[in-house]
């Protein structure tokens, strides 16, 4: 199994612009959306699929910078419609996972990130875990791989 850990910083202008995009299709795919985590109010149903989003467009950020040959079109949904994972990437379909972290420090050890558990939602036949081995992109792809993401959250939520 690989194990990398990756941390980027991004410009503050084009980190504004990524979140503007994110919480803006969070907003209005908001109907849309399964409400996995069974939540109550509106703003964390918006910042649970934010963070997603971010984590997404801040990935494919980091794939452009780096000339990473990702392929997103085939991917794409309308915002009212589920996605078709979020990557391809060679011959594997990926699917991006994004957890909140809360801790007191800025960043936590590489040990500690390595420790982390990777979470895909797993609540019966219907849901993500159950369809892993679906290719949704066959026979462009040979199998699904799963990236996890994890970002600090702030206090209180």
């Amino acid at each position: 199994m690989f194990k990398q850990i990756i941390r980027i910083q991004i410009e503050n202008s084009i980190y504004d612009r990524l979140m503007a995009e994110s919480v803006r299709y969070a907003i209005i795919s908001l109907p849309y959306t399964i409400n996995r985590m069974n939540l109550l109010d509106i703003q964390s149903r918006i910042t649970n699929i934010a963070k997603g989003k971010i984590s997404e467009n801040i990935f494919l950020h980091f794939c452009d910078l780096n000339e990473i040959p990702v392929k997103t079109k085939n991917c794409q949904t309308p915002f009212y419609l589920p996605d078709k994972r979020d990557f391809i990437l060679g011959r594997e379909e990926w699917d991006i996972k994004n957890n909140f972290l809360r801790h007191d420090g800025d960043i936590l050890s590489t040990e500690e990130y390595l420790n982390l558990p990777g979470l895909v939602p797993n609540r019966g036949g219907w849901d993500q875990w159950s369809k892993k081995d679906s290719r949704l992109h066959a026979p462009e792809t040979e199998s699904v791989c799963y990236l996890f993401s994890f970002m600090k959250g702030w206090k209180g939520k």
